[in-house]
């Protein structure tokens, strides 16, 4: 499995599972550093703190939360109150740990991926899924 894979279906992961502990809803999300309410079809990111080239963070979800294109794109992921608020929501070991990790190169093989891809598919499905109270 290529790690490109893994990314997309841990973004879409990420950007559903915000837009449900936000709203409520999977069609709408408040960004995580600016707070304006997105449609989820094409306007939202998932931002990352530390960026998608340090591997050895990439699937960390304090990591990576839901960001409005202008502040992922046109501000560059509002990286200082991205931080801010990765320190409110996830604390600050969280963070020190990320930035601890970032550090580390990392190449992930298929055996990793696989059960991470399979984990986060399941968890969309069932985000999904209008009876969410069904477990597949």
């Amino acid at each position: 499995m290529k790690i490109e894979t893994a990314a997309r279906v841990f973004q879409k992961y990420v950007v559903l599972s915000d837009c449900l502990a936000t709203t409520g809803t999977i069609d709408m999300c408040r960004c995580f550093t600016c707070g304006s309410l997105v449609q989820r079809n094409g306007k939202l990111h998932s931002g990352h703190w530390k960026k998608r080239s340090h591997h050895s963070v990439l699937f960390t979800r304090a990591n990576c939360n839901a960001q409005c294109y202008t502040c992922n794109i046109d501000q560059h992921g509002n990286m200082n109150v991205y931080e801010q608020k990765m320190i409110q929501k996830y604390g600050q070991q969280a963070h020190d740990k990320i930035v601890y990790l970032a550090r580390k190169p990392k190449k992930w093989t298929s055996e990793e991926l696989e059960p991470m891809v399979k984990r986060w598919r399941e968890a969309i499905r069932h985000m999904l899924n209008p009876d969410r109270t069904r477990i597949y």
